[in-house]
């Protein structure tokens, strides 16, 4: 039986994607291939290929979170700080069997850059918390430790800081596999230790057969 990978908002004209970028000339009994630039074939981008998170995935996933934090009462309140409230955001954890690692870390730098450009709270950046990270010998699984998380988030000397992890939940039958995944996010007053808030975005992958 033949399969395919589908993903719902990319079915319409993947299969004039792949037809652009020369992908499909093994089905005429052509072996060749070529090389493409993403400006040469509009939305090749666009067709799932395969039941793992690629990058238009996890930006979809950031994107809803960090849509619902900036309107959220929590934000609003950073917002009229005076001083204005400093924020950090921390590294989350990765509980997929992805290795989205790389992927991850540019994302944080995005949500960083887009809150920066917000302009309503400073952004400690999480490239220079390397080195107090290192120095407490805190891994990724201990930030969700409340209280190190906390003290870590005093000894930067930021008011809230951002984490979260990713995470996912598989299915297969006979002949359909469907991949779950997840992104949670938090915000959490470092004086108190308090949730102020948090939001999950999911989304969903599957290899079906192809009718």
């Amino acid at each position: 039986m033949k399969m395919r990978m589908l993903k719902p908002r990319h079915v319409a004209g993947v299969a004039a994607v792949l037809l652009g970028a020369g992908m499909i000339l093994a089905c005429s009994g052509n072996d060749e291939s070529t090389f493409v630039r993403g400006d040469e074939v509009p939305g090749i981008d666009n067709p799932a290929m395969s039941t793992g998170l690629d990058k238009a995935d996890l930006e979809q996933l950031f994107a809803e979170n960090v849509e619902n934090m900036m309107g959220s009462r929590f934000y609003k309140g950073a917002s009229r700080m005076s001083p204005a409230a400093t924020v950090a955001i921390f590294p989350f954890k990765n509980e997929t069997t992805e290795h989205i690692g790389p992927q991850l870390q540019a994302l944080l730098s995005k949500v960083e850059t887009q809150m920066v450009n917000d302009g309503v709270v400073d952004v400690i950046s999480h490239e220079n918390q390397k080195t107090l990270l290192d120095e407490l010998k805190i891994q990724q699984s201990d930030l969700y430790d409340q209280a190190r998380a906390v003290e870590v988030g005093r000894r930067l000397g930021v008011r809230y800081f951002i984490t979260g992890k990713v995470y996912d939940s598989a299915e297969r039958t006979s002949d359909v596999r469907r991949v779950q995944y997840f992104l949670f996010m938090q915000a959490i007053d470092v004086e108190t230790g308090k949730i102020e808030w948090q939001n999950e975005a999911e989304l969903t992958k599957a290899l079906v057969p192809l009718e």
